[in-house]
């Protein structure tokens, strides 16, 4: 009989001290100044049960500093679920090649092959079309659309730092068209990416890409610059 209520004691005691440490746990202001007499017996039971008590505390803890984490991406998920503005799909090979055949104007002569496809608009301006591949009919997206402008390779010809790179118009070999020479005629090209990738060893995001091929500094041939940000 004594040994029965000794042990309902010791179960009491450890579910108070369980219930005592949790609630600790939570609010964190609880002091707890408890004592009592107990044989060895008891000391090793209840040290048995302080360490589960510790990993209980620790696991409610990891879970209280996770829970902002937590909410904070459940209302991200919530929001974009929320977002109403429609959305896109991935160009189609058949579409590429639709758009390739338009883009059949060839401003770029003298032998020369661009490594892109481009469309007058007007006198002097071509928009183009870059891809993924060289020959549209193996390629899966396209990586910039841009803009080209009629001019001369000069500072004050220049449309806008946004224009970083002049070819000539008249080449045996593209990689022989970049402008060198003050006063070489041609065209001022402009990149404006349409997603994110890499290129070139840089990482690029959508819009205009100040960084893609840039030729070096026109020179002055006189007359007011247009160069302007």
């Amino acid at each position: 009989m004594k040994y029965e209520i000794r042990l309902g004691k010791q179960h009491c005691i450890v579910l108070v001290l369980i219930i005592i440490m949790l609630s600790s746990s939570l609010s964190g202001n609880i002091l707890l100044n408890y004592s009592y007499s107990y044989t060895e017996n008891d000391q090793q039971l209840l040290s048995s049960y302080n360490k589960i008590v510790t990993h209980i505390r620790s696991s409610l803890l990891q879970h209280i500093l996770l829970l902002p984490t937590a909410q904070a991406t459940a209302s991200n998920i919530s929001s974009s679920n929320n977002n109403s503005t429609p959305l896109g799909s991935n160009i189609t090979a058949e579409d590429i090649s639709n758009l390739a055949s338009l883009f059949n104007d060839q401003p770029f002569q003298g032998g020369q092959v661009s490594p892109r496809v481009a469309k007058w608009v007007n006198d002097d301006v071509f928009i183009f079309l870059q891809f993924d591949e060289r020959d549209p009919s193996n390629a899966t997206a396209i990586k910039y659309i841009g803009i080209g402008k009629r001019g001369t390779f000069c500072e004050e010809d220049r449309p806008n730092p946004d224009f970083v790179h002049f070819h000539k118009w008249n080449a045996t070999e593209y990689r022989e068209g970049h402008g060198s020479k003050a006063g070489d005629e041609g065209y001022w090209l402009m990149w404006v990416a349409t997603g994110e990738f890499e290129i070139q060893g840089r990482y690029v995001k959508p819009g205009v890409d100040r960084e893609f091929s840039p030729t070096p500094p026109p020179p002055k041939c006189g007359g007011p610059s247009t160069d302007t940000i």
